[in-house]
This record gives C-alpha cells, sequence and structure tokens, in this order.
C-alpha cells in the first residue's frame, strides 16, 4: 500500500497496479488496471472472508481494447457479485418478499453461507494466554504505551476517532503464526473506569494488518459495564465463542496475521476519570483447512 497526496489536498492509497485479466494470454499488454482506495480503506470481515471495501480501479490502456471490455463487463461482475452473496440472488429471483413462496430452500441458502464463511474449529490446538502488568496495574496516565502514530484503525471510525485523541496499549503480542488462521474463542479483560460519573471509556482487541489496524471486538464501558465488574471483576469481549460487539460466534484473525493488541482510549485520566487495567486472559484456537458443511 502507498499513500499519495493530490493536489487537491485529498489523498488515494494505491495497492495494485496489473495488467488486465483480459490481457493475459497476451506477451504485449495493452490494458491495465490501478486500483486504489479513497483515503484509507475500509477492512470488512464475515467469518473467514476478509474484505477491503470501497476500492476505486482506472482502466489504462488502449481506448478500443477498453470500449471492447465494457460490452460483456457489467454482466460478469453482476454474476460473480450474486455468487457471494447466495441471500441478494435469492432476493433478486425474486424467493425474499411478502408473497415469496413458501416453499423456497431457504436452507441451502444457509448451507450455501456456512460453508463459505464458516469452517469447524480444530479445538486440539488451543493456545491459552493470561497477563498481569508488571506493576499491577496500568492507569490512564502511562505515556510510555501510547498507540504509534500514524496507525490508522480502518474498521471503526468511532474508536479510529477517539483512539487519534489519545490511547494506550495495555497489551500486546508480537508471535502469532502468520501461517495459519486463529480464532479467538475467549477474552475477559480485568478493565475499569473510576466507577461513577461521566462515562468514555472504550477498549477492544485489535489485530495489525500491515500499516493499519483492525478491531476485531470492541466494547465501551457504561453502567451495564459498572455493574458487570462489581459481579464479575472483569468484562468479556468475547465468552464461549460468542463476540459481544460483532454478533458474531466467530472472530477471525487471517493469514498473515502475526501481532495483536488491547487498547484502550477516551476519557483515560484527567477531570475526574480514570482507567485500571489489571490483565486479562484470552483463549485462541486454529482453524481448520478443510472447509466443511455445518
Amino acid at each position: 500500500l502507498e499513500s499519495v497526496t493530490l493536489k487537491s489536498g485529498s489523498s488515494v492509497t494505491i495497492y495494485r497496479f496489473k495488467a488486465n485479466s483480459s490481457q493475459k494470454e497476451k506477451s504485449v499488454k495493452s490494458v491495465y488496471n490501478l486500483n486504489f482506495f479513497i483515503g484509507k480503506p475500509n477492512f470488512y470481515s464475515t467469518g473467514m472472508k476478509n474484505h477491503y471495501i470501497t476500492a476505486c480501479e482506472i482502466q489504462i490502456g488502449l481506448t478500443s481494447e477498453i470500449n471492447g471490455l465494457r460490452e460483456d463487463h457489467e454482466p460478469y461482475e453482476r454474476q460473480r457479485i450474486l455468487e457471494s452473496l447466495p441471500l441478494l440472488a435469492a432476493y433478486k429471483e425474486g424467493h425474499c418478499h411478502t408473497g415469496a413462496n413458501p416453499d423456497f430452500d431457504y436452507d441451502s441458502i444457509k448451507r450455501a453461507l456456512f460453508k463459505r464463511q464458516f469452517p469447524h474449529i480444530d479445538r486440539r490446538k488451543t493456545y491459552n494466554f493470561s497477563y498481569k502488568p508488571p506493576d499491577g496495574v496500568i492507569m490512564g496516565t502511562e505515556t510510555h504505551r501510547q498507540l504509534p502514530r500514524g496507525l490508522k484503525i480502518i474498521n471503526d471510525c468511532c474508536f479510529d476517532s477517539w483512539s487519534s485523541c489519545g490511547s494506550i496499549v495495555c497489551w500486546e503480542k508480537n508471535d502469532l503464526d502468520p501461517r495459519v488462521v486463529h480464532s479467538v474463542e475467549e477474552l475477559f479483560v480485568d478493565i475499569a473506569d473510576q466507577g461513577w460519573g461521566n462515562k468514555g471509556l472504550l477498549f477492544g482487541l485489535a489485530m495489525q494488518v500491515g500499516p493499519d489496524l483492525v478491531m476485531l471486538s470492541v466494547r465501551g464501558f457504561h453502567d451495564a459495564e459498572r455493574e458487570l465488574y462489581t459481579n464479575q471483576g472483569g468484562i468479556f469481549l468475547v465468552r464461549n465463542s460468542y463476540n459481544f460487539s460483532a454478533f458474531s460466534d466467530k472472530t477471525i484473525i487471517p493469514r498473515g496475521v502475526s501481532k495483536i493488541m488491547i487498547i484502550a482510549c477516551g476519557r483515560v485520566c484527567n477531570y475526574g476519570h480514570e482507567m485500571y487495567y489489571r490483565g486479562h486472559q484470552i483463549r485462541i484456537t486454529v482453524i481448520k483447512e478443510k472447509y466443511t458443511d455445518v
């Protein structure tokens, strides 16, 4: 990824330049694709699928060849989208609206979705990590643990905005095996605010993807969290595989990722606000390579 600032002051992030797929049989390529994001990319994850969205493309080459591609490009893109989104395809075919055929096989759609997105998990390869800060607690005033400037959170604009005003890295792990896919099955964090007055503490689990960060699970510390902390001494971000902020039973760390971290931001100090992080427990397991029906 390479960021370029335009004369207008806006920026684009260029991530790929390659010959158009129509040119693969040609020794001399005459059409190329330049792919880029306006500003920073947005990261979207569902099950095993991880996507960067809001991408743009410019085709560069001979006008005659580019115009020829337009004849079949739209139906090709349409079919590719419908194959990736079986529910949308069913809706387009008239199966998902008032008066639709009640005998339509929704189970086949569900199986297709789960087969594509959610493989089974191999729980024979499970890792448990527990951590407590060397001094017993990390306070909101600790400046040596600030998130390095320049790291952009690309899938949570709220967390990114709050963290740009100051954030604290409570814990980080740099040695996950980047050759495999991991799933976070449980994450319990001993973190709390001052326990009274205004709220404003945000915390979450993030993974580093190249020069950017992707939040895997996020939680704010409000009245309900204050009550939960009193009762159980901490807050679950993921419990029994269920990710409370993603509303999903999968919290996927894809291949290529070796670094994850727990970050806190928001009202962590000053004007009566405080933050106390005393450690956490996290359980991570490895995804099977083979996709299976559910």
